[in-house]
């Protein structure tokens, strides 16, 4: 079961070390006219009522692979080591979904800066 933890510990280490929040800088190819912080500005609050069932199938996801890993680390007791497996498994499963709606909600702001008239590349 040690196993199990110990993978699911890296695991969100390492997701949360690979986020692209959208405060993080925009890189633009060529000159910030007047409106574009005002237009960044409305694309965040766009971006920011972005919403997807991402985290809901992560944690279905996650809890059904842990509780695989979970039955198969210890043969004494598979039942207890499924449940934590699956509860482990769950919170790794929502954990990488909110990284991807981040994301997403990044590229949200990117196509609304560039429907606008900002030359947003990343």
């Amino acid at each position: 079961m040690e196993n199990v933890k110990l993978i699911c510990l890296t695991g969100l280490i390492i997701l949360g070390a690979c986020t692209a929040p959208m405060e993080r800088r925009y890189t633009v190819d060529g000159p910030r006219n007047a409106m574009f912080a005002t237009d960044l500005s409305q694309c965040k609050t766009l971006a920011g009522t972005y919403r997807s069932e991402a985290p809901t199938q992560g944690a279905m996801v996650g809890a059904a692979s842990g509780a695989v890993f979970g039955a198969l680390d210890n043969e004494d007791d598979r039942g207890d080591s499924a449940l934590v497996g699956a509860a482990i498994g769950a919170v790794a499963g929502v954990a990488a979904a909110k990284d991807e709606r981040r994301d997403e909600q990044r590229n949200v702001v990117i196509r609304c800066m560039q429907n606008r008239g900002h030359a947003i590349v990343g």
